[in-house]
């Protein structure tokens, strides 16, 4: 309202592509070749030799990866894996860590 003429709309598209990815769904996919994330805004892969980390909390039903270099931003990974409860969600945790452990140095937490 009080900023220049067009701010609203931009500021309406930039929340979205920002906050899109927390509401819609995502599927991962983590081979041998790397991580996956496919969202309805797009598909990006992340191969091994572009990560350097992991961490795993089973409660909250999460992994962090972390990229590899320089000049990103550690406060925010690029790739967060999250999964819903369910009666297999412990043994999905457990499955995740051990993809990810064979590739990327990493800590679990429980």
């Amino acid at each position: 309202m009080f900023g220049p003429r067009g701010f609203i709309p931009l500021l309406a598209i930039a929340g979205v592509y920002l906050l899109g990815p927390l509401w819609t769904a995502v599927r991962y996919t983590v081979d041998d070749e790397g991580v996956e994330r496919r969202t309805p805004f797009g598909t990006r892969r992340w191969a091994w030799t572009e990560l350097a980390a992991w961490r795993l909390d089973p409660r909250l039903r999460s992994a962090w990866i972390t990229p590899r270099g320089r000049g990103t931003a550690r406060f925010l990974p690029p790739v967060l894996l999250l999964w819903e409860p369910g009666e297999d969600a412990a043994d999905f945790g457990t499955v995740i860590g051990e993809r990810l452990s064979a590739h990327l140095p990493g800590r679990s937490e429980s």
